[in-house]
């Protein structure tokens, strides 16, 4: 009975240990879960701070049974508050707002957080918003610190920002909220005078209106807001159409008068910024030229991270012209007005790039040296349109280059971080950006942060070449960046040592497999010999010094040919005065004309020692000839397609191709005869 009972006991105190251990591990995970709700953007305030008002870890309430006391505001503390707003309407269409508010909290309760809210055309529009906090007078930079979306109704969305550091006295703090915007405004049609040849000219520009209000909606009071607006460099104000009739406009800036004594937004009121009722409601009226409102619906880049040296980067960007539609949108190079709203060059920011190739679909695009055209400089790549695109045009380009691995790549104890821009900076909106890294063979992925955001990405296996193993890929999709937005990437990655000897061995063996197969065609040469076209016949002496000649004066024609061509091409481009273009010509038609009159001479001279040879000077002649029609064929088809426009670009870049392979075509069976007579010569020479 006694043993029985102290068995009772035991398992008693068994049974509450695990019961004391289940409330510790639930304790535990509430906890953890309260902390994980806290970093996810959208956390309440600090615990020293007790404002029913917060409501971020709540569900935010239906607009339409909203009462005054939902929104957030700033009720519980006393704040003074001046306000500096700066509007800039920026190259390529992109707004930015720059608010700098000055505040005191005149009480003793500390001040841990702000807010401030957005209309909701703004909010839904937005590319990027950030904010920095000091002390006014303080020697330190500027702390960046969260932005988070605390609340939103039908024409409101409220920010919080947690303040570093913490108000604690009535000395002066500064607050700086930056955020950009896309196209959330209007675009219209309309005309600038310009100067242009010592005339006053009517110029068709890119016109841009909205209105916003002058003075940051915070849920506290403002003494005084003082409201400016600048446009780019390739733009300038409108000032008969600028709202209120009493705000100074100059050429490329505009002052509003300050405002004092604002009363704290509340948020109940309706958002109209159309309504001349409102008191800071101001109208914003400026204009683009030649780099109007531009995006990019899709921007596409792979990286391929070699084991040494270098990082090899393909990417493909489409580019589209927002801008407005002239009444006669066609180029004409001797008119500077026929592209005044087109857009004929753009750059994208990347550091270091080397052996860079931008093409389109009609071929490789070089920069004009004698307009001072340069396609790279040390942190961007310039991209010049062969012609300029209006407004619902859009182009696509292909960029390749080489990123010095020693620029981009990092050891750190036992991994290698590659920290480079994810996406190359532009001046305008990316809609859709696709990137795609492939890792050296032999590494292994860990990591992938944008910023201070570990992003998801979807991993994959890429070949390697013959198939002798895979390398780690990852892609990531990600839309509406630009300039603004935080590109900076670390991604991580583990490294293995047989890796380092996997490359070099795999080119020895690619060198030694082509050594053997050079020697079994030296081996086999006679062979080959004997199936080609042109065989040595029996007991026939075959006239090898002719068929040097020949050959050797076919190439020259074809190498003064491509000279006398490349000529012409910059003296089209300019790069080459007239009286040193005329010289040179010249002297190379002379040339040509002796090397024909020669060639034609040994012509005649092969074709009476042998029927084969006639018939392959007959098979290169035919070539030749189509060769000629073809080209001649493919100047038509641009002057109708760039002048005429008698074709679609999609018919143009098609009969294009076809004409293109024609030509392969005919100077591959040239080369066919040409290789036939030389082997026949290297045959009979040994």
């Amino acid at each position: 009975m006694r043993m029985s009972s102290r068995k009772y006991k035991v398992l008693i105190v068994i049974s509450l240990m695990i019961i004391s251990m289940n409330i510790v591990a639930l304790t535990q995970g509430v906890h953890y879960f309260n902390q994980s709700r806290n970093l996810d953007g959208k956390s309440s305030a600090p615990q020293a701070v007790e404002s029913p008002n917060i409501l971020a870890d709540n569900p935010i309430p239906s607009p339409y049974q909203e009462e005054e006391q939902d929104i957030p505001n700033l009720n519980e503390w006393n704040i003074t508050i001046n306000a500096t707003r700066s509007i800039k309407i920026r190259d390529f269409g992109i707004v930015t707002v720059n608010d700098t508010l000055v505040l005191r909290n005149n009480d003793n309760t500390s001040l841990p957080i702000f807010r401030f809210a957005l209309p909701n055309n703004w909010a839904d529009n937005l590319l990027t918003i950030s904010a920095k906090t000091m002390w006014m007078n303080s020697t330190f930079p500027m702390n960046r610190t969260g932005v988070f979306e605390e609340y939103k109704n039908e024409h409101y969305t409220f920010y919080k920002i947690n303040l570093n550091p913490v108000v604690s006295n009535s000395s002066a703090y500064k607050i700086n909220i930056f955020h950009s915007m896309m196209y959330f405004y209007d675009l219209f049609k309309t005309q600038v005078v310009q100067e242009i040849s010592g005339q006053q000219v009517q110029i068709p520009v890119n016109g841009i209106k909205f209105n916003c209000s002058r003075i940051p909606l915070i849920p506290s009071p403002i003494y005084k807001c003082f409201t400016s607006a600048t446009v780019g460099d390739d733009g300038g104000f409108i000032p008969n159409m600028i709202q209120p009739a009493n705000a100074t406009a100059e050429e490329s800036a505009v002052s509003y008068k300050a405002v004092y004594n604002i009363t704290a937004f509340n948020g109940t009121r309706l958002y109209e910024p159309d309504s001349v009722d409102d008191p800071y409601r101001i109208r914003v009226v400026a204009f683009l030229k030649v780099e109007p409102p531009l995006e990019a619906p899709l921007y596409k880049r792979t990286i391929i991270l070699e084991n040494w040296y270098w990082a090899r980067v393909h990417e493909e960007l489409t580019i589209r012209n927002l801008g407005i539609i002239p009444d006669n949108p066609q180029w004409d190079p001797q008119d500077p007005i026929s592209f005044v709203t087109a857009l004929h060059k753009f750059y994208i920011g990347v550091d270091n790039a080397e052996d860079v190739s931008v093409s389109d679909a009609l071929g490789e695009i070089l920069a004009d040296e004698s307009q001072n055209e340069q396609l790279v400089q040390k942190n961007r790549i310039n991209i010049y349109l062969r012609t300029p695109i209006y407004g619902g045009e859009e182009l696509t380009f292909s960029i390749d280059y080489l990123l010095k691995l020693e620029d981009i790549l990092e050891f750190e104890k036992t991994e290698f971080v590659l920290k480079t821009k994810a996406m190359p900076t532009t001046e305008f909106v990316v809609r859709e950006f696709q990137l795609k890294i492939v890792f050296p063979q032999g590494a292994n992925y860990q990591y992938f942060y944008m910023a201070d955001t570990k992003m998801t990405v979807e991993e994959s296996k890429t070949p390697v070449f013959l198939k002798l193993g895979t390398r780690d890929t990852i892609a990531l999709t990600t839309h509406n960046l630009s300039y603004f937005s935080p590109i900076h990437m670390r991604v991580g990655y583990y490294m293995s040592d047989i890796a380092y000897y996997l490359a070099p061995l795999t080119f020895a063996l690619v060198i030694f497999i082509a050594c053997l197969l050079y020697i079994g065609a030296r081996t086999l040469r006679k062979d080959v010999i004997e199936k080609s076209i042109i065989t040595p016949e029996e007991e026939v002496e075959v006239p090898i010094a002719l068929i040097q000649k020949f050959v050797e004066l076919y190439e020259e024609k074809t190498a003064l040919q491509t000279r006398i061509s490349d000529l012409d091409e910059n003296r089209r481009r300019k790069k080459i005065k007239k009286i040193e273009y005329e010289t040179q010509r010249k002297i190379l038609e002379q040339k040509m004309r002796e090397v024909i009159s020669e060639l034609n001479k040994t012509k005649r001279e092969l074709k009476t020692k042998g029927q084969k040879y006639t018939d392959v000077i007959q098979k290169i002649e035919v070539n030749e000839e189509k060769r000629l029609i073809v080209e001649q064929n493919i100047k038509e088809l641009r002057i109708n397609y760039i002048r005429e426009k008698r074709i679609s670009k999609d018919a143009y870049l098609k009969i294009l191709r076809d004409y293109q392979n024609q030509i392969k075509r005919f100077e591959r069976d040239i080369d066919k005869e040409l290789i036939n007579l030389r082997l026949l010569i290297e045959h009979e020479s040994n």
